[in-house]
């Protein structure tokens, strides 16, 4: 990039490098002093939505494990545990890398793209995921 000259905005950070550091600045932003992490919220926020992991999820824990849990003491825990928004990213970071969602969520997506804009029903959703029961568990528990 020369002088003057406008760089585009960044792509996807790449693989599970940009991932294990993006989540290094999440847990450092995390422990700023309080009156900064209301300006860094926002920034933090589209720094996770930048990052989009497409590892198996041996490979993401690979990746994340040794940034999260450095010792892999219960101590290290204490760094991140608290923050809310890299919690939710990792939970649905995980989700994403299983095989099983890999294989179902494309074709549910596809099936519920078909009606835009109305929420599906209960039936529709265990029909689209092949489930017998709303959290898929069968036989059903026992009445209460």
């Amino acid at each position: 990039v020369t002088v003057g000259q406008h760089r585009p905005c960044a792509p996807p950070m790449p693989g599970l490098l940009g991932v294990a550091s993006s989540l290094r600045l999440q847990v450092v932003a995390h422990n700023a002093p309080a009156a900064l992490r209301p300006l860094l919220a926002p920034l933090l926020a589209a720094h996770l939505r930048r990052i989009s992991p497409t590892a198996d999820a041996d490979s993401l824990e690979a990746a994340v494990r040794p940034v999260l849990l450095p010792s892999e003491q219960w101590g290290d825990l204490e760094r991140w545990r608290g923050n809310a928004r890299l919690l939710a990213w990792l939970r649905s970071a995980y989700i994403a890398s299983r095989d099983e969602t890999r294989a179902t969520l494309p074709a549910a997506d596809r099936s519920l793209q078909a009606y835009p804009g109305i929420l599906p029903h209960a039936h529709q959703i265990r029909e689209i995921f092949g489930t017998r029961q709303p959290d898929g568990a069968w036989p059903p528990p026992p009445p209460r």
